[in-house]
């Protein structure tokens, strides 16, 4: 795969048929150096109590400590897959969940 995003607009992205093999480890290659990359920069998106521990839930849903457990849920699963870990693993299983709630929430 070669992916070249520029902020002009003219992308190039070259998709070979090996990438589609294991396109979760593929896409996961990407995936999780932008998420450890957004926890860097981020800012603090909404964040429900029901996606965080007890210990972790307020009043403030805009809380920069439930922000950076999501994302870390994240990037754990994302870690995973790119390393192309299999079995039960309920925490990955929750981080891959929180990346579909929270994709949108992936701005800086």
């Amino acid at each position: 795969m070669k992916v070249n995003i520029t902020k002009e607009g003219n992308d190039e992205i070259t998709i070979d048929s090996w990438d589609m093999i294991s396109m979760h480890t593929t896409l996961a290659q990407i995936i999780h150096p932008m998420l450890v990359k957004q926890k860097e920069i981020a800012g603090i998106p909404f964040v429900s109590n029901t996606d965080v521990p007890k210990h972790l839930r307020s009043t403030d849903d805009y809380c920069l400590v439930k922000w950076q457990w999501v994302i870390d849920e994240m990037i754990y699963a994302f870690g995973r897959c790119k390393d192309d870990l299999h079995g039960e693993d309920a925490r990955e299983e929750n981080g891959l969940r929180l990346f579909g709630i929270y994709y949108r929430s992936l701005w800086h």
